[in-house]
């Protein structure tokens, strides 16, 4: 039996949120080990994409109790 564990990077309130949910949309269905390395106050404006997310850490507390390691 394989083990896959993957790791989403630069996951903050400004991040292309169509795509991570597509990511964790994927990943929960195929059931793999996700580890997100969330960055709580970015400043790097090379990687927003959206606007704030007011629920952004709602929402990450969220799948940590659902799914996400």
């Amino acid at each position: 039996m394989r083990h896959c564990l993957v790791r989403l990077d630069d996951i903050h309130p400004r991040m292309c949120h169509d795509r991570f949910d597509l990511y964790v949309s994927v990943l929960m269905k195929y059931g793999i080990k996700t580890v997100l390395a969330i960055i709580p106050d970015n400043v790097d404006e090379m990687i927003n994409c959206d606007e704030y997310d007011d629920g952004f850490f709602k929402k990450m507390k969220e799948l940590q109790t659902r799914y996400i390691h």
